[in-house]
C-alpha cells in the first residue's frame, strides 16, 4: 500500500471517531508527504526514513518531534489493526528526551484581570469554563438543550475516551453562572443551538487559539490557556478543603491520579513534610555538655 492512501484512510476514521483531532492530523499528515514524500510504499519505508524526519522537527521543538511520533506511531498501529499494513516502522524509535517544565497555575486576580479587558461575550466563555471547570471543547459544544436553567445545572459532555464516545456529567451551576446563561438565553438566536458559537459561520467555535495571549498580554498578567484556567479552579477548591474525588468528579476525570496533577496536592504535601522536617532539626537543641 501506498503511503498516501494509509494516510487518507486514517484520516477518513479520524473525522468520523476522532473529529477534535482532525485538524492536527492534517497539518501533521501534510508535513509528512512533502518531507518523507507520497509514492513511497509502506514497505519501503525504513525507520531511518521517519527517524531523519522527525530528527528536523526536534530541531524546532523536542515535544513537537515527541507529538508527531505519537500521531505517525498510532497511524500504522491502527493501519495494522485493519489488516492495511503489516509493519510499524516507527515502533523502535525512542521519544527525545525533554526538559519538563511545571504547569503553571495563574492567580485568580490574574483571571479575573484578563475577563475585565476582554469583550461582554468573551466575559461569558471565560467564566463558563472558570465555573464549571470544564474542557474548552466541552464549552464549545455546549448546547443549550444540556443547560437546566430551572434546576440549575449543565451537561458537558467529553470526548476524551477510546472509539471516540462522548461521555456526559453534571455540573451544578453557581449563581454567578446562572445568571450568565439566563441572559445568554434570552437574546439567544433560537436557530441556532450553541450556547457560544462564531458569529461569522454561525457555527460551533473550534479552538480560539489567539484570546488568551492577546487578553493577557492587554492585562498586564502572565500569559495562560484555557486548560491553565481549569487547574486555577481546581488548586481553589483544593486549598478550600474540598475532597479529592468531589474535584474528580467536577473535572470528568477517570483517574484520581490525573487530579491530582491539576490540584498539586502531592507537592503541598511535600512542602508539608519538608516543613516539619526543617521545623524538627532546627528545634534539636544541642547540648555542649556531651
Amino acid at each position: 500500500m501506498a503511503f498516501l492512501k494509509l494516510l487518507n484512510k486514517r484520516l477518513d476514521y479520524v473525522k468520523n471517531y476522532h473529529d477534535k483531532s482532525y485538524e492536527k492530523y492534517v497539518l501533521a499528515i501534510r508535513r509528512w508527504i512533502k518531507n518523507i514524500g507520497a509514492n513511497v510504499y509502506i514497505d519501503e519505508l525504513t525507520k531511518n526514513m521517519v527517524y531523519d524526519y522527525l530528527k528536523k522537527r526536534k530541531q524546532e521543538s523536542p515535544i513537537m518531534a515527541n507529538k508527531e511520533l505519537v500521531l505517525m506511531r498510532a497511524t500504522f498501529n491502527w493501519g495494522i489493526k485493519e489488516k492495511l499494513v503489516a509493519i510499524n516502522p516507527t515502533a523502535k524509535i525512542s521519544f527525545f528526551p525533554t526538559e519538563q517544565k511545571p504547569k503553571y497555575i495563574p492567580p485568580v486576580i490574574d483571571f479575573k484581570k484578563v475577563v475585565q479587558v476582554v469583550n461582554a461575550n468573551t466575559k461569558d466563555y471565560l467564566w463558563t469554563i472558570f465555573w464549571t471547570l470544564a474542557r474548552v471543547n466541552e464549552v464549545n459544544s455546549l448546547k443549550w438543550k444540556d443547560v437546566n436553567l430551572d434546576k440549575k445545572y449543565v451537561i458537558l459532555f467529553t470526548c476524551k475516551k477510546k472509539g471516540g464516545h462522548r461521555r456526559p456529567r453534571k455540573v451544578e451551576m453557581t449563581n454567578h453562572l446562572y445568571e450568565t446563561l439566563y441572559a445568554r438565553w434570552l437574546k439567544r438566536n433560537t436557530k441556532i443551538p450553541y450556547v457560544f458559537y462564531n458569529s461569522i459561520t454561525l457555527t460551533a467555535y473550534r479552538y480560539r487559539s489567539k484570546i488568551m495571549r492577546t487578553a493577557c498580554e492587554k492585562a498586564g498578567v502572565t500569559y495562560f490557556t484555557f486548560h491553565n484556567i481549569r487547574h486555577c479552579g481546581a488548586s481553589v477548591m483544593n486549598q478550600m478543603g474540598i475532597d479529592r474525588k468531589s474535584i474528580q468528579l467536577i473535572l470528568g476525570h477517570e483517574k484520581l491520579s490525573t487530579t491530582d496533577i491539576y490540584i498539586h496536592s502531592l507537592e503541598e504535601c511535600m512542602a508539608e513534610v519538608m516543613y516539619g522536617f526543617e521545623t524538627k532539626i532546627l528545634n534539636l537543641q544541642s547540648n555542649p555538655q556531651k
